[in-house]
């Protein structure tokens, strides 16, 4: 499972998660779906961590709406994922576990 979480873009990446806020948990199965559909870049990898600035995740939001994919289940987990953290004005951090 892929746990993500809110992050203040000013904040650095070694943040423990005990200090952040759980958005959400995404699965392998969604992960690969959302890289198919060019959603979650390609260069990204399932099982190492990565990040999004609070930018990037008004883009993610924006390219799900404008792909009409937001009640697809797939693209439905990722969206609530960023809308947690779009409320926040924050970024996303995911760590593989």
């Amino acid at each position: 499972m892929l746990d993500f979480y809110a992050i203040n873009d000013s904040l650095n990446k070694n943040t423990k998660k005990t200090e952040l806020k759980l958005a959400g948990k995404l699965d392998e199965k969604s992960f690969y779906d959302l890289q198919n559909k060019k959603i979650i870049e390609d260069w990204l990898d399932y099982y190492a961590d990565f990040r999004w600035t609070k930018e990037t995740v008004k883009q993610k939001i924006k390219l799900i709406n404008d792909l009409k994919l937001e009640k697809e289940n797939s693209s439905m987990s990722l969206l609530a994922i960023l809308k947690v953290a779009e409320k926040n004005c924050e970024g996303i951090i995911a760590f593989s576990d």
